[in-house]
Parts: structure tokens; C-alpha cells; sequence
């Protein structure tokens, strides 16, 4: 179909000859219908490609009477009502000699084809060949590549959980591995609904530690077989803590570790960004360039079979972003035997995210207390927990016992459970009444989280300080540095952060590399439904206007020099935030926000550039413009757009 980018100047040749000519007038009408009809079949035929993709049915065939909506049928016919409908054209504007003309048109464009496809293939042996006698593309080239797209941290491959966790990790795999589910997703040429694997269990149930077992499995078995196939592994909610995740920044990490480990599929990247002539893909509808990137290098015939393996997937909180992955995942599945997919979601949180057709579509099996307990693994787990405590805390032999066998009973082969519990007994300073403790500890992780939460609340001088980091962290869309927290919270100079996430709010938080993230998911999401409706609301009003008043503050003071570290998150995400309140009496909000753009637009503009952000900035502003559309505020709304 090459001749159709050759189309119009034909058909403005011609409409030039025949211009004056009343009697041709009813043949450039047959021209425009026929070239009108032949397009909508075109397109419908790649609408049934794109609905079988997604495992969808078109809407509609072409209007002719052998054609039906069955997708089976457009496959069938499509090509012949197609072909049917070029000679249709061809033959009845033999007036204007288009029949012909038509013709060579198209043995132009197979000649050009021909010697496209010859060029190609002399580039691609020629680039091969380089490649073998040149040292692989290292990880710093191959990020670079990336990084001329979107800085990003990529992840890696699996997660270290600790040598000690080991035998539990082995303990788990032996009953895991030899599963019906995994033993048919690692056939050679799997049906469709068995090339993915969902894992679903509550919080605490050992997904983490089952996909991990399953990561390792399949790289010591592809280390066996000289890397016959290839591993890609993705924990979501973890986060570099530099830009926010949603579905286009995991879809770049899942294409960096596939190029890390299959570096000839470079070009098509590397094709991309010289087509684009972008320097940043950080849109969200930048999700479907990167697709297409996805989907080229799994076209290849250097694609071998790899394993895709993403822990936690609820933890993509923005609902687009959860379903573009979804339909990544269905998508592929069944483009490509090659592509194969693990999957770990929270049996409790994830059900009303995920629509009802998933994972019940494709192999899937709950992890339960059952499991952890009947294959010893949780025992194992409990053990290493209360040798830390027996450590820290010198335990004799007898307590040790009396400890081990009190956790092992009121945790019920939750993971979860025993670790809280463990924590608990560690941050008190009477750890040698660990057996007292535990006979006050609830017995589920839901009410040891409203324990936890309670204990806090009632701490006579810290409560305001911990509630305010809580319920910063639960509303950022990203993690947070300790010196934004800092910021954003105003804290004292002499309130000990640190001391603030590991001795009080230890449940919750933790710090990792200078930033504070969640322990687990299930702790944000517990912290999200006790903050309710209203409390959220209410959170994003008071952080919107914390992070408008840095923003104030700097842009006052910007005059050429860069903002510190800890102002970046408030000058970026205020919109965010603002965009996120309810409160149908937050007027006073918005109407600071107008002020701040109204007076200050051109130096926040500054600012941002100063520290690297401006390129980010557009996507929240249309953020905050979309959401503006249904309110009052015009003048705020104006202030956006015209930004």
C-alpha cells in the first residue's frame, strides 16, 4: 500500500486537468468515494488487528454484506475486500488514466521495498559483525541511551533480600516450583492463558519471597542452559525516589533490563529517539511510543523467550497507569511464545483495582498461611527473626524457645505479622518481656497496624510530628528525601528525623539511602483508608499550600541560583496536590495558587530550570488544568493555560 503516500499529488494532478471540465465532474466524486471507501476498510482491518491484540472484538466490518463482526472473519476476508476494493477504484477511473498510473505507482514502491530491505539487511549483518568483534554495550552506554529519554534509575534485576533469607526463599521454592501453573509456563510453546502467572495472597502471605524464589530458580536454570532465555524483574512501589512511577517509567525499566541483556535489540530504541528528536519521553502518553519500542523488539528474531517478572503491581496507584500495564501484559502474552509473564498482586487491595476478568484469564494460584507453614517456611523465617532479637538482646536458650514458639502460634504463618511483631519487641526498652508483648499483640495484620497507629497517636510530645510525616509520605506521589520531608513538614532543626521513621513509626516507615519509604504496601494503604475521604482531601489542601509557600519562598530568591534539594518536590508537584483537594471550600487555596502564578510565573519558570525540572513541568500543569475545567475558579484556570 506504499502508493497511498503518493495519493495526493495524484489526485491533485488530476483535479488540475479536469478542473474546467463539468462532464468529469461526477468521476472526481467516484475518485474521492472510492478512495474514501478504501481507506475505511484499511482502517478497519487494523482495528481488528488492534482488538485482537487486545483480546477485544471490532466494533463493526465493512459494510459489505459478507462481512460479519467476527474477528475471525475480518482475518479472512479482509484482504480480498481490500484488494477488491483497489481494482474497484482502479478499473472505473480508467477515464483518467488512473488504472495505470496506480499501477506503476506501486511497482515503484515494491522496488523501493525491495532495496530497503537490502540496505537494511546489509546494515544489520554489518552492525552485527562490528558488535561480535567489539565487547558488549556496557550498562553505563546502554543507560545513557535511556537517559537521553527520561533519567531514570533502573531497578535491579532481583532484589537482595539477605543471605540469611536463603533457606526460607529454598524452603518456599520446593513446593512453588513444582506447581501445575509454573510447570506449564515454562513449556516451550505455552497456550496463551498459561504464558502468565498471577500470585495472589494477602499481605504478609510470602508474594515477595515467592517471586523472588521464582527469579532465582530461573536464573540458575537459564545459567544451566548458557542463557537460552531471559530474566526481567520489576518490584513496583520501589521506586528510585526521583520521579514519580507510574506506567511509562516501569515500561522503560522493563525495556532497560531487556537491553541489558540483549543488547543488539538496541536500534530500536535508539531508532526511536533519533524519529522523535525528543530528549525526553516523560509524558504518560509517552506510553504507547515506548509500546511500540516494546513490541519492535519483540518482533525481532534476536528475541529470545524472557521472563517478566513484576512484584506488587496494585502498587501502581493511578488507575490509567494500572491498566496500561494490564493490557501491556495481555497484549504480549499473546502476541509472542516467547513472552512470558509473573505476577504478584495483594488478594485484598488489588481486587477492586484489577477488573474481574484478571487474573482469573490466565493461570493463576493464592498463596495462604497454609503454604508458609506446611513447607516449613515461615519457621525458618521466625527463627532468623528471633536470632536478630536474641542478638541484640542476649537470649538465653530456654526464652529463645519460648519466644520462638509464641510468634510461631500467634503469627499463623504470616510474614508480615512476625516481622511487625519482632519490630515491636526490638524498639522497646524492655526487650526481655518479649513473651509479655506478644500476649498483648493482636492476632491479624489489619488490627496490628491499628495498634501501631494507636501507639503513636498517643505518645504525649511526638504525635504531631509523626502524624504529619505519616500523612505526608501517604500522599506524595513519589518517595521522599529526608530533607524534603524536612521542608515540607517544617520540622524543628532539633527533631531527629531518623529517630522519628526508626523508633516511633518503624511500622510504616523506613529509611533507605537517605529517603523514607513505606515498609511495605500494605502499611500505605492501611494509612490511606484510616486517613478516609475527607482526611486525604484535606491532606493534599494543607500539603498544597506547604509546598506553595516554598515555592513562594524560592522563587523570591531564585536570582540565577539553583533551589536546594529539598525545595524540588514542592516547586514541581503543588499542583498535584491542589488538584487532588475536594474540599468544596478550599477556595483560599486556589485562590493563593492564582496569586502565586499571576505574580510570580515567569521566575518559578527560572527556578525550575535551575534545578533540571522545567522539562517536567507542562505535564503538571495540564494536570492541574484538567482538573481546573470543572471548577469556578476561572481565573486560576486561565493562569494554567496561559502557563
Amino acid at each position: 500500500m506504499e502508493w497511498f503516500s503518493h495519493l495526493p499529488h495524484l489526485v491533485s494532478e488530476c483535479t488540475q486537468s479536469v478542473e474546467d471540465l463539468p462532464s468529469h465532474v461526477s468521476t472526481i466524486r467516484s475518485l474521492k468515494t472510492g478512495i474514501a471507501d478504501l481507506y475505511s476498510s484499511i482502517i478497519l482491518f487494523e482495528i481488528g488487528i488492534v482488538c485482537s491484540c487486545l483480546d477485544g472484538q471490532p466494533p463493526f466490518a465493512h459494510k459489505s454484506p459478507n462481512a460479519t463482526p467476527n474477528l475471525s472473519d475480518i482475518a479472512c476476508h479482509s484482504e480480498a475486500i481490500i484488494r477488491g476494493l483497489e481494482d474497484t477504484l482502479a478499473s472505473s477511473l480508467d477515464q483518467l488514466n488512473i488504472k495505470s498510473q496506480l499501477q506503476q505507482l506501486f511497482e515503484l514502491a515494491q522496488n523501493e521495498r525491495h532495496e530497503l530491505k537490502q540496505k537494511d539487511s546489509t546494515t544489520t549483518t554489518s552492525t552485527e559483525t562490528t558488535r561480535d568483534e567489539d565487547e558488549q554495550l556496557t550498562e553505563e552506554e546502554l543507560l545513557a541511551i535511556l537517559t537521553g529519554l527520561d533519567h531514570i534509575e533502573p531497578q535491579n534485576t532481583i532484589p537482595n533480600l539477605g543471605a540469611k533469607m536463603n533457606p526460607v526463599i529454598e524452603l518456599l521454592s520446593k513446593d512453588i516450583i513444582s506447581r501445575e501453573e509454573f510447570v506449564k509456563l515454562t513449556e516451550s510453546n505455552p497456550k496463551v492463558a498459561d504464558r502468565v502467572l498471577w500470585i495472589k495472597g494477602a499481605p504478609g502471605s510470602g508474594k515477595t519471597i515467592a517471586v523472588v524464589a521464582y527469579a532465582q530458580h530461573l536464573l540458575q536454570r537459564e545459567r544451566e542452559n548458557a542463557g537460552a532465555a531471559g530474566l526481567v524483574f520489576y518490584s513496583c512501589g520501589h521506586s528510585d525516589g526521583v520521579k514519580v512511577e507510574n506506567s511509562t517509567s516501569v515500561l522503560k525499566n522493563l525495556i532497560w533490563q531487556i537491553l541489558k541483556e540483549q543488547p543488539l535489540l538496541i536500534d530500536h530504541l535508539r531508532n526511536k529517539a533519533r524519529s522523535t528528536k525528543r530528549r525526553h519521553l516523560d509524558d504518560p502518553n509517552d506510553f504507547y511510543a515506548m509500546l511500540g519500542i516494546l513490541f519492535d523488539m519483540l518482533d525481532d528474531e534476536r528475541f529470545v523467550t524472557t521472563y517478566f517478572i513484576i512484584g506488587r503491581i496494585n502498587a501502581i496507584e493511578e488507575a490509567d497507569g494500572l491498566k496500561d500495564i494490564l493490557g501491556l501484559i495481555a497484549s504480549t502474552s499473546k502476541f509472542s511464545p516467547k513472552v512470558k509473564w509473573i505476577i504478584s498482586v495483594n488478594a485484598q487491595t488489588g481486587s477492586e483495582a484489577l477488573p474481574s476478568t484478571y487474573p482469573e484469564k490466565f493461570s493463576h494460584f493464592t498463596l495462604d498461611s497454609k503454604l508458609a507453614s506446611r513447607c516449613g517456611a515461615i519457621d525458618e523465617y521466625i527463627g532468623l527473626k528471633v536470632g536478630e532479637l536474641a542478638a541484640f538482646s542476649r537470649y538465653e536458650e530456654t526464652f529463645r524457645a519460648e519466644v520462638t514458639a509464641m510468634l510461631k502460634e500467634k503469627s499463623s504463618g504470616n510474614f508480615l505479622w512476625a516481622s511487625m511483631a519482632c519490630k515491636i519487641i526490638k524498639s522497646t526498652s524492655t526487650p526481655w518481656n518479649a513473651s509479655h508483648i506478644l500476649r498483648t499483640l493482636p492476632s491479624t495484620v489489619e488490627d496490628l497496624f491499628k495498634h501501631a497507629r494507636n501507639e503513636i497517636r498517643q505518645r504525649l510530645w511526638d504525635a504531631e510530628y509523626c502524624n504529619s510525616v505519616l500523612n505526608t509520605a501517604t500522599i506524595a506521589c513519589r518517595p521522599l528525601s529526608i530533607s524534603e520531608l524536612i521542608s515540607i513538614n517544617a520540622l524543628p532543626l532539633e527533631v531527629d528525623i531518623k529517630i522519628l521513621v526508626g523508633s516511633i513509626c518503624f511500622s510504616f516507615l523506613e529509611i533507605r539511602k537517605e529517603k523514607v519509604y513505606f515498609t511495605n504496601q500494605a502499611a500505605k494503604e492501611f494509612l490511606k483508608d484510616d486517613m478516609g475521604p475527607k482526611g486525604l482531601s484535606d491532606s493534599h489542601t494543607d500539603m498544597a499550600l506547604r509546598c506553595l509557600r516554598i515555592a513562594f519562598q524560592r522563587t523570591a530568591e531564585v536570582n540565577g541560583s539553583s533551589s536546594p534539594v529539598s525545595a524540588k518536590y514542592a516547586m514541581l508537584y503543588w499542583g498535584r496536590h491542589l488538584s487532588e483537594t475536594q474540599d468544596e471550600d478550599s477556595t483560599w487555596i486556589m485562590e493563593e495558587a492564582a496569586s502565586f502564578l499571576e505574580q510570580y510565573l515567569l521566575q518559578w519558570v527560572d527556578a525550575l530550570i535551575s534545578t533540571g525540572l522545567a522539562w517536567k513541568a507542562p505535564e503538571e500543569m495540564r494536570r492541574l488544568e484538567r482538573s481546573l475545567r470543572v471548577s469556578r475558579l476561572l481565573s486560576l484556570h486561565g493562569s494554567v493555560t496561559l502557563s
